[in-house]
């Protein structure tokens, strides 16, 4: 193991004991400070910061146990490793050090290369530990300055493209014009293409928000009732050009809810539409009914197909972003995978949340719950 060296706070009553201690450590390359008492080395480290603590067990006025407790209410285990000193066969000692959060133990008298070896080793895991702590920010801050960029270079890309839409839909509506029926097709094609892709620029825009934590949150009252009918009129022209049957079951008391309807809109949208596409010449359920969990009132929204279903392994990463059940079920059906896990992250937002259900060749079943009651943003 590769020696790393640092600051050490030597702690014992026994001047003999420390002080040949703090001689041979620095020998070694290390940085010590000494104290003879539990107060006097808790002082030193509110002052002054250390890499890891050596701890006598048995002082005077202030114990060990005491010292150590006092440590762990400020610095956890890995920011600063407390190893104690206690005397051999004191099992009882060492069971209760531990118990408050000592990170190891050494044994009266002090074997030096075992002390330095164990020294070694929580000084290793404490700079591992910041190493992973610094990767986590990093990281982090590299997801937030890519959701940034995917933010802007959306709005960038949606005013030239909403114009290409907004002069096609001119054009298409001009049906007395000089266009033949070929003019006109390439002319829808452009539409919905250009439909498409607006939709998955909203999408990444969405992801992007969400990522970067400036997803606002916009509830307002709203009948659970009529949204289902605005979702399912808009679902099933999808639905219907598969050859597909569409159930659906509103409870009669599912009334009202204050959330973000756009929101709800959304979710319903992306997995009745998930439901149509992977589903042909099947059945699709829509079951909406009231829910309390653990004494919060809630709708559930349950979206039952007889599709082509889901592996456990491909379930797994199903709410991952850009990412389908498999390379096939892209190829064959296309998408981005971006819907579903932009329906658990508003799902997360707006309190609630959602489960999946899934065997291969017999369907999916999509459970969402919402709180009637949306929880307010901090």
């Amino acid at each position: 193991m590769q020696t790393d060296t640092g600051r050490l706070l030597i702690v014992d009553d026994n001047k003999m004991n420390r002080e040949v201690l703090r001689l041979r450590l620095d020998r070694k390359g290390y940085e010590t400070e000494i104290a003879e008492n539990g107060r006097q080395a808790l002082a030193l480290i509110a002052a002054q910061p250390f890499d890891l603590v050596l701890l006598d067990i048995m002082m005077p006025d202030m114990d060990g146990f005491q010292v150590l407790e006092a440590i762990r209410e400020g610095h956890s285990l890995t920011k600063l490793p407390v190893i104690m000193a206690t005397a051999k066969d004191m099992s009882d000692d060492i069971v209760k050090a531990m118990s408050l959060g000592a990170n190891d133990y050494v044994t009266k008298p002090i074997d030096f290369p075992v002390a330095l070896a164990r020294i070694q080793t929580q000084l290793a895991l404490k700079r591992a530990e910041e190493a992973l702590q610094a990767a986590k920010v990093e990281a982090e801050e590299a997801n937030r300055t890519k959701s940034r960029f995917l933010a802007s270079m959306s709005h960038e890309l949606r005013t030239p493209l909403n114009s290409v839409i907004g002069f096609t839909n001119i054009l298409l509506k001009n049906r007395k014009g000089n266009l033949d029926k070929k003019d006109l097709m390439y002319l829808e094609r452009i539409s919905a293409n250009g439909t498409q892709l607006l939709e998955l620029i909203n999408d990444v825009l969405d992801l992007s928000k969400v990522e970067s934590g400036r997803m606002e949150v916009f509830s307002e009252t709203f009948e659970v009732k009529t949204v289902i009918e605005d979702v399912v009129a808009s679902a099933r022209p999808l639905i219907d050009r598969n050859e597909n049957t569409l159930d659906l079951h509103v409870a009669d008391d599912v009334g009202a809810m204050y959330a973000d309807v756009t929101k709800v809109r959304q979710i319903l949208n992306n997995l009745l539409s998930n439901a149509g596409k992977f589903t042909h010449k099947g059945r699709i359920t829509l079951d909406v009914a009231r829910q309390n969990r653990n004494g919060v009132d809630g709708v559930v929204f349950g979206v039952t197909d007889t599709g082509i279903g889901m592996t456990v392994e491909q379930v797994e990463k199903l709410f991952q972003p850009f990412t389908q059940a498999d390379a096939s079920t892209s190829r064959r059906y296309g998408g981005t995978g971006l819907g579903l896990t932009l329906t658990r992250q508003f799902c997360s937002l707006l309190g609630g949340d959602i489960s999946v259900e899934s065997e291969p060749g017999r369907g999916s079943v999509f459970a969402v719950w919402l709180p009637v009651q949306a929880k307010t943003q901090a």
